[in-house]
């Protein structure tokens, strides 16, 4: 889940692969779209793969810019049969003019690095977004997908549907670990929960401002 800090990316780069190809070799892995949508959404919140975007109306200022990693704590991509769209993951309509009139594209080192072509599945981890194990025996495996939508599903506020972020980050923490066990999937260590819940907030604060 940690966040790459890299340097600034060549927005002419050939290296920009179509967002709708990225899914596309995605969902050749995983076999299903809504899946790799939400594995390739998840990669791009945490900062694990890198995004920009280019406006379809010619003329434009800024016709390409970097897409930061805090834009997807409030969107997401949402897989049809025939098409792959950026939507917000709360329906706001102050968000809707973000997501219209361009086309999105990943860094394709980041994806490549992230989903390895080289790798067999037998190979790859169950999940690619999952922190490397630390100390000996069998490494465990987390839910991280699901970790991260409770997190960010309790910093919105279900009676206006905005986002609101808990000051004790802590707490939140607290409770994910405690839904955790109620529905009675694995927990991480408090220390890797707390950090979890450190980045999403952060992230969402910073799409805040």
């Amino acid at each position: 889940m940690k966040a790459q800090r890299r340097g600034k990316l060549p927005l002419d780069d050939a290296r920009w692969l179509p967002m709708t190809d990225a899914h596309g070799e995605l969902t050749r892995r995983t076999g299903d779209r809504s899946l790799s949508a939400r594995d390739l959404t998840d990669g791009l919140m945490v900062g694990r793969v890198r995004c920009m975007r280019r406006r379809l109306r010619p003329g434009s200022e800024r016709a390409r810019e970097l897409v930061s990693h805090a834009f997807w704590a409030l969107h997401r991509l949402d897989s049809w049969s025939d098409a792959l769209l950026v939507v917000p993951r709360v329906q706001a309509g102050p968000l809707v003019a973000s997501v219209r009139g361009f086309v999105f594209y990943v860094w394709k080192p980041d994806f490549e690095k992230l989903w390895p072509t080289a790798v067999t599945p037998s190979e790859r981890p169950a999940d690619p977004l999952q922190p490397p194990s630390r100390g000996r025996g069998r490494p465990k495996t987390h839910d991280w997908h699901s970790i991260d939508a409770e997190i960010a599903r309790r910093c919105i506020d279900p009676k206006t549907g905005r986002v609101t972020v808990p000051k004790n980050e802590s707490k939140l923490a607290a409770d994910v670990l405690q839904w955790l066990t109620d529905q009675d999937i694995g927990q991480p260590a408090e220390s890797e929960m707390r950090e979890a819940a450190r980045r999403v907030c952060a992230a969402l604060r910073n799409a805040q401002k």
